[in-house]
């Protein structure tokens, strides 16, 4: 979607060919696409600075087939953390982040070594997905027609302690519920499991899904009545999955970039009163929730109302990233050092 009247846009690929669609959506969408993952770090950085790129941006940081050893060259004039590792690089050779002021507040503003370049409403682009679909129904789930359905269908390694006993304290305040969990094994159910009885709750209220398909996980999610988030790292793809799917969220708001994402994509589709600021409010909001028919049926509807022309809305995440890139140039070939600055809103 950038426009190639003033980008030209380079993509170098640092890890293997999956074969899958991203991939292939990479390669296709890319005016000059590179598979590098062969090559070392010098090389890499050598081929960069040969293809005489002027702003490289980062999506991988420190993690799998992240090559920062290529960034530490310095093959580009601009380098750019973006994306793909949600903390500070603590590295000379990236100038900037792409954040904004919802996920990053001022008090976490200190620990971050780059320069930050505020997108105006929210940091990234969230594409509608696709959806089977199959008319599911609760039985085919395994969840009972009655309940009320908890949806927490992160990937286990979210479930931390304090996460957890959070959603087991909703529990408790909702006696009709259910809780339902992703299970990557019996181990993870039988100590989830544990865990809930130790906290004095059935075992069978917690139900668990296995792995499927994505097409299919998404269609899952419309048969649940609340999202409950994860606090000390909060579902961002699931989070978006669940609000495309009209399923809102109910989120707890932290201090890191990490545990506060879901806030501002709820702020975005017009939920912020589903942000809460403690435990106590998480809890109250999803008792409200569950029993205030009218407030849930007010924000169901704004969620399906409001989603697609904001949080949805790529292009627009794509003229406010190109905006940034833009100024960051434009001070770059003024000769002036990096420095925080706010991205203006695109006019549509």
């Amino acid at each position: 979607m950038h426009d190639r009247s003033r980008f030209e846009v380079y993509v170098y690929s640092t890890g293997p060919d999956d074969g899958s669609r991203e991939r292939q959506r990479s390669e296709q969408g890319a005016d000059v696409f590179r598979d590098v993952s062969a090559f070392s770090g010098a090389v890499i950085g050598q081929l960069i600075a040969m293809d005489g790129i002027d702003i490289l941006v980062d999506l991988s940081g420190y993690t799998l087939y992240g090559r920062p050893e290529a960034m530490a060259l310095r093959p580009a004039p601009i380098q750019v953390s973006y994306l793909g590792f949600m903390g500070t690089q603590g590295a000379p050779w990236i100038d900037y982040s792409i954040l904004d002021h919802t996920i990053l507040t001022p008090t976490s503003r200190q620990w971050w070594d780059e320069k930050i370049a505020y997108l105006p409403s929210f940091y990234s682009p969230c594409e509608m997905p696709k959806c089977s679909s199959t008319d599911l129904r609760r039985p085919d789930a395994a969840l009972p027609d009655e309940a009320f359905v908890l949806c927490a269908l992160h990937m286990p390694r979210k479930i931390d302690p304090a996460t957890f006993r959070l959603w087991l304290k909703v529990l408790e305040a909702i006696p009709h519920s259910v809780l339902w969990l992703i299970s990557e094994s019996p181990q993870i159910e039988n100590n989830l499991g544990d865990a809930a009885e130790v906290f004095g709750i059935s075992r069978q209220r917690l139900v668990f899904a296995p792995m499927v398909l994505r097409e299919m996980h998404l269609a899952r999610f419309r048969l649940a009545d609340l999202f409950l988030d994860s606090a000390s790292y909060n579902g961002h793809a699931t989070t978006a999955d669940a609000l495309a799917m009209g399923l809102p969220v109910l989120t707890i708001v932290g201090s890191s970039v990490v545990s506060r994402v879901s806030e501002g994509m709820l702020n975005l589709c017009g939920l912020s009163a589903l942000a809460a600021n403690d435990e106590a409010q998480f809890v109250a909001s999803a008792q409200r929730f569950a029993n205030d028919q009218n407030w849930r049926r007010q924000l169901v509807q704004t969620v399906e109302t409001t989603k697609t022309v904001t949080l949805f809305s790529v292009e627009t995440r794509v003229r406010e990233i190109e905006k940034a890139y833009e100024m960051i140039w434009a001070r770059h070939a003024a000769g002036l050092a990096p420095e925080d600055f706010d991205v203006s809103p695109s006019v549509e």
